[in-house]
């Protein structure tokens, strides 16, 4: 496990209550498998952010009954804004340096939109400086009653997830448990095949850019 947690977790309106129940209860189940002894702090974004501790703080009970009751369905915002949600991390991580590794885990129904592109969102990023120390979950999730999450969206986290040895997944509420575990025993193996280039024996292209699976 990495030695620091930061959790992005989306409340605008397009996610609703419902998906913000989800999403709490997805971010609370992540820290619950953590050790006691392991640091973690979250942000709240839509258009703004909003950090739910001034620093991290280790993953004891009551930090997540905090996070819990910061993550209130019924407070929703306008907008989803997550190159400056990012470029706030970022900030965060340079204020508070480390040698351990972070892993930045970012919950969302995957409504991003598309004038935030995979250069940009690397870019918010890669300004932390925190090179091969930061490695990234992205996790949408969905209900099951709820259209599934664009395809051009998925391609764009995973190029902008690729960047940084991540982890791109999909799930619902119901599977959420399972698909967790996955994800970050896939983290421990080195995280997915991303940004994939199909060319030919003489060099010439044949696929810029290989999709998810």
């Amino acid at each position: 496990l990495p030695g620091q947690v930061l959790l992005l977790i989306e409340r605008s309106r397009s996610v609703g209550s419902g998906g913000m129940s989800n999403q709490r209860d997805l971010a609370r189940s992540l820290l619950e498998v953590l050790p006691p002894s392991e640091r973690f702090n979250a942000f709240m974004f839509a258009r703004t952010v909003t950090p739910i501790f001034p620093f991290s703080r280790t993953a004891t009970r009551e930090a997540i009954e905090s996070l819990v009751a910061a993550a209130d369905p019924h407070h929703l915002e306008n907008g989803t804004d997550l190159v400056a949600a990012l470029e706030h991390v970022a900030a965060g991580i340079r204020g508070e340096p480390t040698k351990d590794p972070r892993l930045l885990v970012i919950i969302t129904d995957g409504a991003i939109p598309e004038s935030q592109s995979a250069e940009r969102l690397v870019a918010a990023l890669s300004s932390a400086g925190a090179g091969g120390q930061l490695r990234l979950l992205v996790l949408m999730v969905r209900a099951t009653s709820d259209e599934h999450v664009s395809g051009e969206v998925v391609v764009r986290l995973n190029r902008f997830a690729g960047r940084f040895g991540g982890v791109v997944r999909v799930l619902t509420a119901e599977n959420a448990r399972e698909v967790l575990r996955s994800s970050v025993a896939a983290l421990g193996q080195g995280g997915d095949l991303s940004n994939v280039r199909v060319v030919g024996n003489d060099g010439s292209p044949l696929a810029t850019h290989v999709g998810p699976g």
